[in-house]
């Protein structure tokens, strides 16, 4: 299953996987975000985990520009909770270029519940490795 989220430009800015074999959802963030695309892209990952029992995401920001700060309370709040009810134990995190805000990303590092284990990674191999080890 693979599907694009589009911003107002008809601009691919969410691409979103599950990897069947695998048994992980693969989300590549890509140039500026808005919220109201995060929010869908986030509900079609909350039916696969659900539908699947997926217990594991890749979240690729390497090639987002930027603009995902003022998602981070949707993901804090409603994202993950309902993750974790629904079965995500792990989440690999590959941060933005330089030009992103580490700040915020370190404040998901310690902001997630301890059951969700969250991980940082500097490339989407290494992440999906550390995934598959789990």
């Amino acid at each position: 299953m693979q599907r694009d989220f589009q911003n107002g430009l008809k601009q691919t800015i969410v691409h979103l996987e599950y990897c069947e074999a695998e048994r992980y959802i693969y989300a590549a963030f890509t140039d500026f975000q808005s919220l109201p695309v995060l929010k869908e892209a986030c509900e079609a990952a909350l039916r696969i985990i659900r539908e699947k029992g997926c217990t594991k995401i890749l979240s690729d920001n390497s090639g987002m520009l930027g603009g995902k700060d003022f998602g981070y309370d949707y993901i804090l709040t409603e994202f993950a909770p309902k993750a974790i009810s629904y079965g995500l134990k792990y989440f690999a995190y590959v941060t933005p270029p330089a030009i992103g805000n580490p700040q915020t990303v370190k404040k998901l590092e310690v902001t997630f519940p301890p059951e969700l284990e969250f991980m940082l990674f500097d490339t989407a191999e290494e992440a999906r490795k550390w995934l598959l080890s789990r």
